[in-house]
């Protein structure tokens, strides 16, 4: 299953664009990385953001526990 065809992946891309347009931050998609929920998609997305050492991220927000944890 696709991250689009996932209601959970949905509603929680929705909910964390809300929530940064809420708090004036920029919803900066070229940052956001679409994976499945597992860890070896989380390692991709961590591997992608810290890459730049000149442009690590403050935060990261992870979709579950097991990608956080991961």
């Amino acid at each position: 299953m696709k991250w689009e065809d996932n209601p959970a992946s949905i509603q929680r891309l929705e909910t964390y664009k809300r929530i940064l347009t809420e708090y004036g931050i920029a919803v900066e998609e070229d940052r956001i990385h679409y994976g499945d929920f597992w860890k070896v998609s989380a390692r991709l997305a961590i591997d992608k953001w810290l890459s730049d050492p000149n442009d690590i991220p403050e935060a990261i927000v992870c979709a579950n526990d097991y990608m956080a944890m991961s």
